[in-house]
């Protein structure tokens, strides 16, 4: 019964629960792909401005920056900027789409073989966001689940809560559905690329209202976007959402599985000059924020979670 409900859990977040594989991508050029996200991201700004001031009344920035992310996320989708990055002839991705979702799961990437889950969910594929490789996947995580995170630092903003402990119990609980639902319980894979994606729609969404320089002012009585703040997708995507940088926590079960993949890719790509230039690149643009605050905290009483790069270098020995 319980295996049962367990696969009735994951079939209905299946388009959502997916993972990602920079590991595969890592050794080739794409183009990025920041100009497209970015036209269609400010789009989705317009037309939920329009729609509110459409509506001639009062209405509060904050509901309408919910909006601005409900109308990135999609009325009837996961995400549809997911679903964009996806399947538009715009951008380029690895793999690109001639070869069968089958094909890449079960032939190419790390999660070959690897078991249950991964016959059942999709592998996101990856895009160049400014020079970083992610999957399609966390532009899903940054729509979909910041807009979750703001949702619930509104509620902690409405209990009374300052604005730092309603931010960080956000995020806490944010890494608590990671960890028992979204990812480590049903795949066994702990994404800290996901979790900063999400940390990262938080920001954006606060952002729309709150600071000295908001997305969102008041012109004339109506909303419009602040013309002194652009939006620039390549600030929201940084380096520790490549998941060959800053990879995931895999569970015992899936780690025996995934290893000799890793190695048989991961051996040869850590010597490639395009792949140490990126990792160059990479760490030129990492800095510590909040979020990785938040997770030193959450992790150091659970040891279970401990591990880091030196067990995919170890592989290499």
């Amino acid at each position: 019964m319980k295996k049962t409900l367990l696969l009735i859990l994951l079939l209905s977040s299946a388009s959502y629960a997916v993972e990602t594989d920079q590991f595969l991508a890592g050794s080739h050029v794409l183009r990025d792909s920041s100009d497209s996200i970015n036209e269609y991201i400010n789009n989705k700004f317009e037309a939920a401005i329009l729609k509110v001031n459409e509506k001639k009344r009062e209405y509060a920035c904050r509901n309408l920056a919910d909006d601005v992310l409900s109308e990135i996320v999609g009325r009837h989708s996961i995400s549809a900027l997911s679903k964009f990055a996806g399947t538009s002839a715009e951008i380029e991705r690895y793999p690109d789409n001639s070869i069968k979702m089958h094909d890449y799961i079960n032939d190419l990437s790390i999660y070959a073989r690897a078991g249950f889950p991964f016959g059942l969910v999709a592998i996101s594929r990856t895009i160049n966001v400014g020079g970083v490789y992610v999957g399609t996947d966390k532009l899903g995580h940054f729509s979909l689940i910041g807009r979750n995170y703001y949702r619930a630092y509104l509620k902690n903003l409405d209990k009374g809560l300052s604005k730092k402990e309603a931010e960080k119990a956000a995020v806490v609980k944010g890494i608590g559905q990671e960890i028992h639902f979204l990812g480590y319980m049903l795949g066994g894979v702990l994404s800290y690329g996901d979790l900063e994606a999400n940390f990262q729609g938080l920001q954006f969404a606060i952002s729309m209202c709150e600071g000295e320089n908001p997305y969102l002012i008041k012109k004339n009585g109506d909303w419009i976007k602040n013309p002194e703040r652009t939006f620039d997708i390549k600030n929201i995507i940084n380096p520790k959402m490549d998941e060959s940088y800053k990879p995931p926590f895999w569970s015992p079960r899936i780690w025996r599985r995934i290893a000799p993949n890793i190695k048989n890719v991961y051996c040869d790509l850590k010597e490639n000059p395009l792949y140490i230039e990126r990792m160059k690149f990479y760490e030129s643009k990492i800095s510590i924020n909040k979020n990785d605050d938040y997770l030193k905290d959450f992790f150091k009483d659970r040891p279970k979670f401990d591990r880091n790069l030196e067990n995919i270098d170890s592989l290499c020995k």
